[in-house]
């Protein structure tokens, strides 16, 4: 499963709306360009490499510090910066416990352990889910963002 979450609005647009207050813009211009630079991390992580995950998921922990570091003033931007740190902080544990249950999986498919597969193979369909879910509030939260700053 590949994460491929990119903020639509290009922050030069955000510059070129007359009429806004310059703090709004300022703002949001900080949390996307923060948020679409925490994207990278999201690039490398597979499962299926567990030996690459960890310093891939310490790319995409860095992006959340560094989206969360993100001083905003606007009650409603920080919100959405919080939305997006906690959806992007749950994908990366996900990714971290997929990554684990592959190492497992490997292990019990050496050993011909066909009980250990199929529970962890149940484990992975769950982390899954939870990923699936994770990635529909992620593009909520990218959403909103979005319409809330083209509104400017």
């Amino acid at each position: 499963m590949r994460i491929h979450l990119v903020f639509a609005l290009a922050v030069g647009s955000l510059v070129a709306v007359s009429g806004c207050g310059k703090s709004k813009i300022t703002q949001c211009n900080a949390l996307i360009d923060a948020a679409n630079k925490s994207q990278a991390g999201f690039e490398h992580v597979d499962p299926d490499k567990p030996e690459k995950m960890k310093a891939a998921l310490a790319k995409v922990k860095q992006g959340n510090t560094d989206v969360a570091a993100v001083p905003l003033e606007d009650a409603k931007l920080k919100g959405y910066r919080d939305g997006y740190v906690k959806t992007h902080e749950s994908l990366a544990a996900q990714f971290q416990k997929l990554a684990d249950v592959s190492v497992k999986l490997e292990k019990a498919e050496k050993a011909s352990d066909a009980k250990s597969m199929e529970s962890l193979g149940k484990e992975a369909e769950t982390i899954e889910k939870t990923m699936d879910k994770d990635s529909k509030d992620s593009d909520k939260v990218i959403e909103d963002i979005n319409t809330y700053c083209h509104a400017s």
